[in-house]
């Protein structure tokens, strides 16, 4: 991530990453951020939740190092102290907080760009465009696959409800006629509700990709 990082905690719990193009102060330690890019580094669902009034906010600089932790740790509730540089672990000048390490840096990014293309003999191709974790800066190629193999989990979804659900393994879904039929014997609604989520081995599942698709 470039420039003018910061992470300010959602209504959601988690925190939301964000990059701005200028701070003007308008009073006393209080600076208003403009041009703002919301939901950096995968956390686009932190940025939808949006955040209250007076949300803690973290300036993110390059002193700030990313925690030593093994993914073993992945979920367990740790306790985390800050102590003066040099000093020891403890004593009245240590504060400590207790929280669980996620590994949203693992999770995949949400598919982008969903779209659905209607086929001969009613059947629907549904498919996507990846985003890369890793490495996926450059603007002139398709993003790299980050994770150990490629695989995608498909939900179509009538209201909150999830009629069909699959594996594939590219960027892409043929909804034929026959499942549509099975899931919608009223007829395929227009647009169609999809979410799509990227695998990984580390994590699981990644951040949902989710879209009202026409056809």
């Amino acid at each position: 991530m470039g420039l003018n990082g910061g992470a300010v905690l959602s209504a959601s719990g988690d925190w939301e990453v964000l990059q701005f193009a200028t701070a003007t102060q308008t009073g006393a330690d209080v600076y208003e951020l403009s041009d703002l890019l919301r939901g950096q580094a995968g956390t686009e669902a932190a940025a939808m939740a949006g955040a209250a009034v007076g949300a803690p906010f973290v300036l993110l600089t390059p002193e700030l190092v990313r925690a030593d932790t093994a993914l073993s740790e992945r979920g367990l509730a740790l306790t985390w102290r800050a102590a003066p540089s040099g000093g020891p672990p403890g004593g009245l000048a240590m504060t400590e907080t207790s929280f669980a390490w996620t590994g949203i840096a693992y999770r995949p990014f949400s598919p982008v760009h969903l779209k659905a293309a209607a086929q001969t003999g009613g059947d629907l191709l549904i498919s996507w465009v990846r985003r890369g974790r890793i490495g996926g800066d450059g603007w002139d190629t398709e993003p790299p696959l980050s994770e150990e193999s490629e695989t995608y989990l498909v939900e179509v979804l009538s209201g909150a409800a999830t009629v069909r659900q699959t594996e594939v393994s590219a960027p892409s879904f043929l909804y034929d006629a026959a499942m549509q039929a099975a899931d919608f014997p009223g007829g395929t609604p227009d647009p169609l509700s999809v979410r799509v989520r990227q695998g990984s081995a580390v994590f699981g599942w990644g951040a949902a990709g989710e879209a009202a698709l026409l056809y």
